[in-house]
């Protein structure tokens, strides 16, 4: 698959960032990685019509405090072009996007939605008995 890099600065606050690199030690590969699979997530999150995955909009300015971050991230350009498709419908900026994409995915994964996301799909986790 043919991935485009795009240099993006995030405006991660520290927890947030501290939280994307322990998954990338975890998983073992790059924090832009773990910024791609968010984009993903939230792309298959917006197509099922979750509000949750719908950008912050601009008068709400929480994640504007935290110091941006550069970060090469590669994506498929169908990915890219959602992304600016979703800021431009939202009147953010694209890196918003991408922000939020990694906040949607960090907060899924603490309250344990992704986790039984993962064991109802075909191949998850299984009970014994």
């Amino acid at each position: 698959m043919i991935r485009t890099r795009c240099e993006v600065e995030l405006a991660l606050d520290e927890f947030a960032l501290e939280e994307v690199e322990r998954l990338a030690g975890r998983l073992e590969v790059p924090r832009a990685r773990v910024v791609a699979r968010a984009v993903r997530y939230w792309l298959d999150e917006l197509a099922k019509g979750r509000l949750a995955a719908r950008p912050l909009a601009p008068q709400d300015e929480r994640a504007a405090s935290a110091p941006a971050i550069p970060m090469a991230v590669g994506l498929p350009p169908a990915d890219w072009e959602a992304v600016r498709q979703a800021a431009d419908a939202h009147e953010v900026e694209a890196e918003r996007v991408v922000t939020h994409a990694v906040l949607l995915l960090l907060a899924d994964l603490d309250s344990g939605r992704l986790a039984a996301r993962v064991a109802r799909s075909p191949g998850g986790a299984r009970t014994g008995g």
